[in-house]
């Protein structure tokens, strides 16, 4: 745990969407381990450092953590672990879950509106915990946690429900701080900043040089190694039990790994979509374990974003991919270096993923990245489709 407190310019760059009318820019943070590629340790050091102020404020709670998909699942993950025994952790997903019934609602400026929440726990996850913690990566005006508060007060309103917002940063101004505070929803974050204006400030050349289309490469061999666990977040489960299952899966890959010498190599562990922590923290050992030159961590995300090579601009490359969950679903990968190796980890339970796996192999050897592992986290059943 590092005691290093933030600047605002460690945490937000800005980025212009692509072709999104409601909301033009979107505010990339570099230690997130999403767009940009980052220190899996420096990431874990502010998620923890986020959890840190949640129990200041609240020592003796036990939490319902929900992380957003797809940007903070990985936030609220690490935050989710931290939390007492007898706290659980859910997070909201755009996949369907199979035999689950849903409570729906918009991020209306988001490139993908819909979001839901598996309702087959809820109610007994939100009964067992004093606080329902939403946990965000960034916060511009509290709308979307103001619509799913209400929507939580009108569906278990048999219940007396207490809300926190835990973002790594806000921009919420003081009309709609009025507004979450109307509705006692208290709002706990590392560093604000000023969201007005925001659009103003990119006027750079975006480059159709630097968005690679979809290329598959029918010749490359795509081989997994399949990890077995039941786990499931989207539908909610126990801290310890999550927090076992991810260690699980980390030392069962370290093990297929470690007959293989990286020492002074650069190594990227990749996450897809909404599946990112246990990815993260398998790259977090492999940083502090392996005496590698470089270890890197993020994850394919369906954020449609601009690039440019100019100075200061956060994302300078862009390969668009077929979805591992969703073969008729487009997804990117940014900012993506030449590495030693590179490992996958995903948890699709699609049956046609190879076609999704051979886009993304294809991105990374384009790319000059050929020493490729792939693993696969599931239980053998359909969890979601």
């Amino acid at each position: 745990m590092t005691d290093k407190s933030y600047h605002i310019s460690e945490l937000i760059k800005l980025a212009k969407r692509d072709n999104n009318k409601k909301r033009p820019f979107l505010l990339v943070n570099p230690l997130q381990g999403k767009h940009i590629p980052a220190s899996p340790k420096e990431s874990l050091n502010l998620f923890e450092k986020l959890f840190l102020k949640l129990n200041q404020n609240y020592p003796q709670n036990k939490f319902l953590i929900i992380g957003f998909a797809e940007t903070a699942t990985a936030i609220g993950a690490a935050v989710s672990v931290l939390c007492p025994q007898g706290s659980y952790y859910i997070h909201t997903t755009r996949e369907i879950v199979e035999k689950s019934e849903y409570l729906y609602f918009t991020e209306a400026h988001s490139h993908a509106t819909e979001q839901k929440l598996v309702k087959d726990n809820l109610k007994d996850l939100i009964s067992k915990t004093d606080r329902i913690v939403f946990v965000e990566d960034e916060i511009t005006t509290g709308n979307t946690i103001l619509d799913i508060a209400k929507l939580l007060r009108k569906e278990y309103n048999d219940l007396q429900l207490n809300f926190t917002i835990l973002s790594i940063v806000s921009g919420v101004n003081e009309d709609n701080r009025k507004k979450l505070n109307l509705e006692t929803i208290n709002h706990i974050y590392e560093v604000s900043f000023k969201a007005e204006n925001m659009e103003k400030l990119y006027n750079y050349n975006y480059e159709n040089s630097l968005c690679h289309q979809l290329e598959v490469k029918n010749d490359i061999i795509v081989e997994e190694h399949r990890i077995t666990d039941n786990s499931n977040p989207r539908k909610g489960i126990e801290v310890n039990e999550y927090k076992k299952s991810c260690g699980f899966l980390v030392n069962e890959i370290m093990k297929k790994l470690e007959n293989q010498n990286y020492k002074g190599k650069k190594i990227l562990v990749l996450g897809t979509e909404e599946f990112m922590y246990p990815a993260m923290l398998l790259g977090e050992k492999i940083e502090r374990e392996w005496s590698c030159e470089k270890v890197r961590f993020h994850a394919t995300t369906r954020s449609p974003i601009l690039p440019s090579s100019e100075e200061n601009y956060p994302l300078n490359s862009r390969y668009e991919l077929i979805s591992l969950y969703d073969k008729d679903r487009v997804t990117y990968l940014y900012n993506l270096e030449k590495y030693d190796k590179v490992i996958i980890v995903h948890d699709s339970s699609q049956v046609e993923i190879e076609i999704g796996l051979k886009s993304l192999c294809s991105a990374l050897v384009k790319n000059n990245c050929e020493d490729i592992s792939i693993f696969h986290w599931g239980n053998g059943n359909e969890n979601f489709l």
